[in-house]
């Protein structure tokens, strides 16, 4: 296969048009999508005045996950994947419209939302595994890790800005206005994908979309994931962490806005300016790499992370510029772990296999997150607004994953070994 490179100005070559283009998709899309995760939780406040309800409508976007997405890692095993993420992005554009132009409609309701938002996060859940199974085609094998490295910093640059954008926005237009800037995202999105021209292979030739084939499929995916013990373990990691990292952010809108009193504009320039410490750990990540083994280096990144999360309880008395350093050493971490796992996951798992080892994995780390979202939403409904029982649970469980992954394999596994045994599932 032919990658098209061109040469920085460092003199390192690295991915050229395809992947800028999946690039520029990716990045548009993280401009929506924090349009979209800043103004839904205003809107459901605001419809509502229910910190309970803000957290649940948060959680409506992962609950698809568990169920849809490991049969999207089996279709987007199946089929083109290109193909399949245009297809994504127009459908996903048609429903944000929709529910636009419903919240127009005198009367709106927010329960009437809640499908609506599970039905983007279950073509979420569709997309994701085929952007990363589709990723590979897009890039060398040795620039892997440098382009998971940029789509993290794409994601942590944008963590910056969009969000006190969107909160500008929000103030200046409303939160009801910005949602279309969602809708718009995902035709940006789908116009990038139709201009790739890199060839993308479609499973291993026996992968059929009857019910049994799907099963089997599923069936081979989950039997890949247990097979490497980097991918295995590190799954049990992100189970953890995402528990621990959704507790606060499925409340982090309340939490700001209410708790601390910040303006719609300071939470979005808070949670923004904290994307620094992730653009330093994505940009880091790829030399940590060649230096630490990358089941240590997640699990002292998971250590980091749970420091910086209990500093949030300290985030009352130093208000926002305590948030901006609490959530940069959190995000620092979480960067790094991303980075990490993503492209050990692409490196030791065969091709055909990796949208649904994707997938599978992504659906089994995703459990927690609707029920960490909407314990944290009961908590803090219960503790009349408090955040710090939620916040001390979240640092708890970060403590328990170390704790745990140090008595595991995950410690010990190296991918070298287990790519020089070119071992077939």
């Amino acid at each position: 296969m032919r990658y098209a490179q061109y040469r920085a100005a460092d003199g390192r070559m690295i991915p050229g048009r395809d992947f800028r283009a999946l690039w520029a998709a990716y990045t548009i899309s993280i401009v929506g999508d924090w349009a979209y995760r800043l103004a839904i939780p205003l809107v459901v406040y605001d419809l509502t005045q229910s910190p309970f309800l803000m957290s649940l409508s948060y959680a409506a976007t992962f609950a698809p996950f568990i169920i849809v997405m490991p049969f999207g890692g089996v279709l987007a095993d199946a089929v083109d994947r290109k193909r399949l993420l245009w297809i994504a992005d127009f459908v996903s554009g048609c429903i944000a419209l929709a529910i636009c132009l419903y919240l127009s409609l005198p009367g709106a309701n927010a329960y009437w939302l809640m499908p609506g938002l599970a039905v983007l996060g279950a073509i979420s859940s569709i997309s994701h595994p085929a952007f990363q199974g589709f990723l590979p085609s897009t890039v060398p094998p040795q620039h892997l890790s440098r382009a998971n490295s940029l789509i993290t910093t794409s994601d942590s640059v944008l963590n910056l800005v969009a969000p006190a954008i969107g909160g500008s926005l929000v103030a200046l237009l409303g939160a009801y206005n910005v949602l279309w800037l969602n809708a718009a995202s995902f035709f940006l999105s789908m116009a990038l994908i139709l201009i790739i021209r890199a060839q993308n292979p479609v499973g291993d030739g026996t992968l059929t979309l009857s019910v049994s084939s799907v099963l089997h499929g599923l069936g081979q995916g989950l039997k890949t994931t247990i097979h490497y013990p980097i991918v295995k373990w590190g799954t049990f990691l992100f189970i953890l962490v995402n528990f621990s990292s959704h507790l606060i952010l499925g409340n982090i809108i309340y939490f700001l806005t209410q708790d601390i009193g910040l303006s719609p504009e300071l939470a979005g320039l808070a949670l923004g300016l904290s994307a620094i410490g992730a653009i330093i750990g994505s940009l880091i990540a790829p030399k940590l790499m060649q230096r630490v083994h990358p089941g240590r280096l997640m699990l002292a990144c998971v250590f980091v992370s749970a420091i910086g999360t209990a500093t949030l309880l300290l985030a009352e008395h130093l208000g926002f510029w305590g948030v901006v350093g609490a959530r940069s050493i959190t995000m620092a971490s979480e960067a790094v772990i991303v980075v990490t796992m993503f492209t050990e996951r692409q490196r030791v798992v065969p091709t055909q296999y990796l949208s649904r080892v994707v997938a599978i994995t992504r659906t089994i780390s995703y459990v927690p997150v609707p029920l960490a979202a909407m314990l944290g939403g009961y908590i803090l409904a219960m503790q009349s607004g408090n955040m710090s029982i939620v916040i001390l649970l979240s640092v708890i469980v970060l403590v328990t994953c170390v704790v745990i992954g140090i008595f595991t394999p995950f410690v010990k596994t190296r991918t070298d070994a287990i790519l020089e045994q070119n071992v077939v599932v």
